[in-house]
């Protein structure tokens, strides 16, 4: 695919992710879709657009979701758009498994700047037991979904 495809497919997965997050009923967070889409970015060598997508997708996402502190997933979402280059000195043999490993690294890698920066910016906001709930629910909910589209696809 070409950079400009993948960019624009970037910005409707971002859109997307707002989206979901502004109706998940289900409770807890949704899973991130615009996270794995920027680690298959990652894994297949676009990382200059990933980055892009990081910064302009978390944007638009969080704008879409309603979120009072616009822009601050993109700020986690640039560190995690690097993982990947991070990720092939790790020297895992299985594309699959390797992204797994990844997609894991990178929810905790997320959630630790996200929850960093609102508690500087809103102390108080969230703190305590929920934020490990927070995180275990999205390691599973993540990781599930990305085995899923590895093995299915």
């Amino acid at each position: 695919m070409k950079s400009t495809r993948l960019f624009l497919l970037g910005l409707l997965v971002g859109w997307i992710q707002g989206s979901l997050e502004k109706t998940w009923s289900f409770g807890g967070p949704a899973p991130d879709l615009l996270l794995l889409f920027l680690i298959w970015l990652g894994l297949n060598g676009h990382t200059g657009v990933g980055l892009w997508v990081a910064f302009l997708g978390g944007i638009l996402q969080d704008s879409v979701a309603g979120i009072d502190l616009v822009g601050l997933h993109s700020i986690g979402r640039v560190f995690v758009a690097y993982l990947p280059e991070w990720g092939r000195l790790a020297l895992v043999p299985d594309h699959r498994f390797a992204g797994f490993l990844l997609v894991l690294g990178a929810t905790l890698l997320q959630a630790m700047i996200v929850i960093s920066i609102r508690q500087t910016l809103t102390p108080g906001d969230i703190w305590g037991l929920g934020v490990l709930y927070n995180w275990g629910f999205s390691i599973i909910l993540n990781g599930g979904v990305w085995l899923l589209l590895a093995f299915t696809l």
